[in-house]
């Protein structure tokens, strides 16, 4: 599962160049779901196996939400 927290056309991109690496090795593709603050990202029921997002967001920074999450999972994968 990926999350993104990122600008919407970068959201589609990625996703789109994940989905076709995914589909030539064929695995199942992850799932996307856009997130756009920190905050909203912790308090999400799902478990992101990978998360991509910035570091300056708006309220919660992205450093900060990064040391939330891996409290929460520490093996996510993390992309800035």
């Amino acid at each position: 599962m990926l999350f993104f927290q990122i600008h919407f056309l970068l959201e589609y991109n990625i996703y789109f160049l994940y989905s076709r690496i995914f589909q030539k090795n064929k695995l199942k593709c992850p799932t996307l779901i856009p997130c756009y603050s920190g905050e909203i990202l912790l308090l999400s029921q799902h478990h992101p196996d990978i998360v991509f997002l910035d570091i300056e967001l708006s309220g919660m920074s992205g450093i900060t939400t990064v040391a939330k999450l891996k409290e929460l999972n520490p093996h996510v994968i993390i992309f800035f």
